[in-house]
């Protein structure tokens, strides 16, 4: 992955409406986990229609976060769901 100078300034030159927002669900609540994976999805797709490499770059790293988190959520849930049938 590309690194980006710590003395030089980034700009971002965005293709589309900033920021993104990513709509809910119809039906209410999402999860956070599905929200990052959305997120992450979104990132890469303006990745994808990104011409400037920097902003490339930092999409996809974004991107990769937004994965991260959602790993993580998933591992929590996953965790408060084991502990809640524990307890009864």
């Amino acid at each position: 992955m590309q690194s980006v100078s710590q003395s030089s300034p980034v700009i971002f030159h965005w293709n589309k409406a900033v920021p993104f927002a990513l709509p809910r669900k119809a039906e209410g609540f999402v999860s956070k986990f599905e929200d990052h994976k959305r997120r992450a999805a979104e990132c890469l797709r303006l990745a994808r229609e990104a011409v400037d490499k920097t902003n490339k770059a930092l999409l996809i790293e974004m991107a990769q976060t937004w994965v991260k988190l959602a790993e993580q959520d998933k591992i929590a849930e996953q965790e408060r769901t084991k502990i809640g049938k524990e307890q009864r």
